[in-house]
């Protein structure tokens, strides 16, 4: 058992490995910010990260998304059911769909869900 840990130990005060990472899982960047995956280009060893107060992408002080190698991040721990739950609604309210098709196809849209209300905004709009 102990040769087993030894590896992970010495792997945890390496730093983490691209290998060990995927899109979901929490870690920690620049020193004690908690953030989730958003993106992961483990072939190049880039990661987005997705802070976990603001839900926002993580950007540099130019404005431009942040890219994480995996040495510059730490596991961090899993949110909540009810983080990951609220997280996930807020996600889905702010999803819009872009439709392009031929004009019969249009009206077959339309006539289903109806002309959009300009002064309202429902769901589908």
């Amino acid at each position: 058992a102990a040769a087993v840990v030894e590896p992970a130990l010495k792997r945890l005060r390496a730093g983490l490995r691209k290998e060990d990472l995927a899109v979901g899982q929490a870690v920690l960047y620049w020193e004690d910010q908690e953030g989730i995956i958003a993106e992961a280009f483990a072939p190049l060893n880039q990661f987005w990260v997705r802070a976990r107060a603001t839900g926002e992408l993580v950007r540099d002080e130019a404005g431009d998304i942040a890219g994480f190698t995996a040495e510059q991040l730490r596991l961090g721990s899993p949110p909540s059911v009810g983080a990951r739950h609220l997280a996930s609604n807020d996600a889905c309210s702010r999803a819009r769909v872009l439709l392009i098709g031929a004009g019969h196809h249009m009206l077959k849209i339309l006539e289903f869900f109806g002309e959009p209300d300009v002064l309202t905004r429902r769901e589908p709009q």
